[in-house]
């Protein structure tokens, strides 16, 4: 893979084409390979989780399962992915109140699994708000947190 930061890849039409912001042209792959101007993108260092937000992701619990070992549609016990309920920006939030159901890595990212189907995450969504609301307090409290309401 080409790191210069004047190299893209394009498409147009459906063709894809080497493109070199330096020289403004399209280039053939093999003469930005032996570009003398290269320069290099400057990697973002990976943010690294502190020891508390480690600690909570390790000893995580559910208030929607009881069994955390099985997954809650299938029920096999191999391979568990602990899935947030809530997640993106609320992904600690969700930690921090339990809000985390199994899945089998199949329900998780498979072409049937969570991710990839918005009926199944809507479902767990509104799982998790009623959960949560019979568990800790009211929609109110709910929205204030999580910023949103899926019932």
């Amino acid at each position: 893979m080409n790191n210069c930061k004047f190299f893209k890849i394009r498409t147009k039409k459906g063709k894809k084409y080497f493109y070199c912001f330096l020289k403004k042209s399209i280039v053939n792959c093999n003469i930005c390979r032996e570009c003398t101007e290269k320069e290099y993108k400057k990697y973002k260092p990976i943010k690294k989780r502190t020891y508390k937000q480690a600690k909570r992701e390790k000893n995580r619990d559910s208030i929607i399962v009881d069994n955390i070992f099985k997954c809650v549609i299938c029920g096999t016990e191999n391979n568990i992915i602990l899935h947030e309920c809530i997640y993106g920006r609320n992904r600690q939030n969700s930690i921090k109140y339990n809000l985390v159901i199994p899945l089998c890595v199949d329900h998780h990212t498979g072409n049937n699994g969570i991710h990839h189907n918005k009926l199944f995450d809507d479902y767990y969504h509104k799982l998790a708000q009623n959960k949560w609301e019979e568990t800790y307090g009211n929609r109110d409290e709910f929205i204030k947190i999580f910023g949103q309401s899926w019932l």
